[in-house]
């Protein structure tokens, strides 16, 4: 009895070394700042996220107390780390902005312009059929991420008000890996939602 117990505890102990490596192999993706957002800005990072730094100017004001909120054509430096087709990164370009302007809304009240100015600084798409089977989970071989900065100022290239530099990458447990695009659309709306709170 003792044998064969040894012999199950032996077979099983290899596979679930792999198991655990596995698991740890690879942790969240993040993309390093690469200097879209001003390099004189400190960002800190955000309680809760440990992918996303941001900062916001002591003289920030409501978001309904600027005239109008202005967001600019979502920019991708030639630096950006792309890995997509021209089409699926238009379509994130004018979702990110769209994210933006409906988060951040148009202003109203008597103060200055909002500009806001965003760029995509990295996309990789899921691989779907990679995020199906168990294992290829566990190395997260299919899973894709994106990346953005964004800062804004009170008129056209007057003092920054607030900043954001953040990655997004797909979780385990989401239909957004079924999706090849499903982690970055995610993104756009998790970015504006965090940075039109760097307003409150």
């Amino acid at each position: 009895m003792r044998s064969t117990t040894r012999a199950i505890f032996t077979a099983f102990l290899p596979a679930a070394l792999l198991a655990i490596s596995l698991t740890g192999c690879r942790g969240s993706t993040e993309v390093p700042r690469m200097g879209f957002v001003p390099d004189s800005i400190r960002l800190k990072p955000m309680s809760g996220d440990k992918l996303t730094r941001t900062w916001a100017a002591r003289s920030i004001k409501p978001l309904s107390s600027y005239s109008s909120v202005q967001v600019e054509a979502v920019e991708v430096p030639a630096y950006a780390d792309i890995d997509c087709t021209d089409e699926q990164l238009q379509t994130i370009r004018t979702t990110l902005q769209n994210d933006l302007q409906n988060y951040l809304g148009n202003g109203g009240g008597t103060g200055p312009v909002l500009v806001v100015r965003a760029a995509i600084t990295a996309v990789k798409p899921n691989n779907p059929l990679l995020n199906v089977a168990p294992q290829s989970q566990m190395m997260k071989r299919g899973y894709g991420y994106g990346a953005v900065e964004i800062y804004a100022t009170e008129g056209v290239g007057g003092p920054a008000v607030a900043a954001m530099t953040s990655t997004v990458d797909t979780q385990r447990f989401s239909a957004e890996k079924l999706e090849e695009m499903g982690t970055v659309e995610r993104g756009c709306q998790q970015w504006s939602q965090a940075f039109a709170g760097l307003f409150d």
